[in-house]
């Protein structure tokens, strides 16, 4: 039990350092982010600023031939302190912009001081499983695709030949996981300037009719089209569907092979999957073939999976299939520890981190550009400008299509910020867009925390009488309750008919929520009825709670 114990403790420690690690690579992103665009408009004011300065040296000549000649140059002074004007004004936009570009370099190394700052873990694995994290939040689709891509390689003989774990002897090479990996992806053989959709969808089927043959070079051509900028969604769409397709198949063949295999120890499909001659994945091994038979004709053959060389293990009595069976062993023993020691992560390689570093670079910086339209200069970043409420609405139903296909930060974002706008109208829209967010969010704790912010703008804590603005959103957010509550399940509606129901006994607007508990209660009788029946309830139960919630 007190082992149990501590590693219950141990492993929540874990998930506490990946949820500060998540939260800093947000950060640091979006840090990354606005130094970028901070630098990018410095070095556009620099230019404006060397441009003044010519123009004034020439105003300044002007002035001087003037004065020799002793004509007036009125509109010339005029136009000297205009310039004079702009040159003053831009001295202070290129300070401002050079201390915001200071504040965020401090930023990024405290950012960095905290990601490494891991005593419980590897911190590459740690930052390994908050990408994962992270990913997944942003994009689940991508995200999924490529660990299922990550799995495949961990299929390919190619991979254990990139560890150097087919060296053997006195030069193997034992699996190093704390060692700094590396690694790069091959151009993507897609360009979505040049090829339509047909082209892509060929493409994709034939890399994945491929991947069995145990490759890495389809592998790695299909995560390069999860790191593309601009990638239609129906492309995406198809490689998820794809690659999960293919990814159960081989998951399918491996656990059929297993139970057929006589040594149910083997861990590595790469060893348990050895091909015979005439198989098609025997150029796959070629590479790891050729490791393994040089060390086998060897005179100084050990056997690798002793440590301590013996004169059973030196001797040439033993026949070249079993020198081969041995080493079999050793790159499975390798694997196994491999597989231990990178604690839940081993199917995200370096390939898989560039992959999912760009899911995620995509998905924030999509995130934080609607996020600097909306906010613009209420940012504190001297860069932005206010934007049209016209324009802030459209990007309001943008950052709410992000939320709605899955994008976590975006709706977290929404919530946060959006929905508690300073302006009733981006209010006003932000709450029915809101209630979407619900209806399509899959996770209902996270629902739950978003309805909470929901009533608190159709139920106000002020106590007194709303003017004609803020009484506008509560009815627009009072007429999206009703029209999306049908849809919520019903989970969700009865958190919702549970959170109205106490701030009608206890909260601040007890008359109002109780007018809106009846409304719904009214347009969703049939429903609320339905629902407590699925509930298990028996029918005396069922006609007590049909009297208590009939509208009055």
């Amino acid at each position: 039990m007190l082992d149990a114990h501590v590693e219950i403790v141990t492993s929540l420690e874990v998930k506490e350092v990946d949820t500060v690690v998540y939260h800093a690579i947000i950060r640091r992103e979006e840090a990354l982010y606005d130094q970028n665009l901070a630098y990018e408009n410095l070095s556009k004011l620099k230019v404006t600023f060397r441009d003044i300065h010519i123009q004034l040296d020439k105003r300044q000549q002007h002035w001087l031939m003037s004065q020799m000649l002793g004509t007036s140059e009125a509109a010339g002074n005029q136009e000297t302190a205009a310039l004079e004007a702009q040159k003053t004004e831009l001295e202070t936009s290129i300070t401002e912009y050079s201390q915001s570009i200071a504040r965020l370099k401090d930023e990024l190394e405290l950012i960095d001081k905290t990601m490494s700052n891991d005593t419980t873990s590897d911190p590459r694995l740690t930052y390994k499983r908050a990408l994962v994290m992270l990913a997944l939040d942003v994009d689940r689709g991508s995200t999924d695709s490529a660990v299922f891509l990550g799995n495949a390689l961990l299929r390919t003989p190619a991979f254990f030949v990139s560890k150097g774990w087919s060296s053997f002897g006195k030069q193997q090479i034992l699996p190093n996981t704390a060692g700094k990996e590396e690694a790069e992806l091959p151009a993507c053989p897609f360009d979505p300037a040049k090829h339509g959709w047909s082209d892509a969808f060929e493409l994709i089927d034939r890399l994945t009719a491929e991947v069995p043959n145990l490759t890495q070079k389809p592998i790695l051509e299909l995560m390069s089209f999860l790191t593309l900028e601009t990638l239609a969604p129906e492309i995406r769409q198809h490689l998820a569907r794809k690659v999960t397709d293919m990814n159960a198949k081989a998951s399918h063949a491996e656990a059929n092979l297993r139970q057929r295999c006589h040594d149910p120890t083997i861990a590595s499909s790469v060893v348990l999957m050895w091909p015979k001659d005439g198989d098609p994945t025997m150029a796959a091994y070629s590479q790891l073939n050729s490791h393994i038979s040089d060390y086998c004709k060897s005179t100084n053959f050990e056997d690798p999976n002793n440590r301590t060389a013996s004169r059973r293990t030196k001797s040439n009595d033993t026949s070249e299939e079993e020198r081969e069976q041995l080493c079999r062993k050793a790159l499975d023993s390798k694997y196994q520890h491999f597989f231990l020691s990178e604690m839940g992560a081993q199917a995200v390689t370096s390939e898989v981190v560039l992959v999912l570093q760009s899911i995620v670079r995509r998905g924030l910086h999509e995130v934080f550009m609607l996020q600097d339209t909306l906010m613009g200069s209420s940012s504190g970043k001297p860069w932005l400008r206010d934007q049209h409420w016209f324009a802030r609405c459209k990007v309001v139903n943008t950052m709410s299509d992000l939320a709605c296909h899955g994008n976590t930060v975006a709706a977290n974002r929404f919530f946060e910020n959006i929905l508690h706008d300073s302006h009733w109208m981006i209010q006003q829209f932000a709450v029915v867009e809101a209630c979407r967010i619900i209806r399509e969010t899959t996770c209902v704790d996270t629902a739950k925390l978003y309805i909470n912010e929901v009533v608190q703008i159709v139920l106000p804590a002020s106590e007194q009488m709303p003017d004609s603005q803020v009484a506008t959103v509560q009815q627009e957010a009072e007429k999206a309750i009703l029209t999306q509550f049908p849809k919520f399940t019903p989970e969700k509606r009865e958190y919702f008919i549970e959170t109205l129901e106490k701030e009608s006994r206890y909260g601040k607007n007890k008359e109002l929520a109780m007018v809106i508990v009846q409304k719904i209660l009214a347009s969703n009788h049939r429903l609320m009825v339905t629902k407590t029946e699925s509930h298990g309830m028996s029918l005396k139960q069922v006609r007590a709670k049909d009297v208590r919630l009939r509208p009055i």
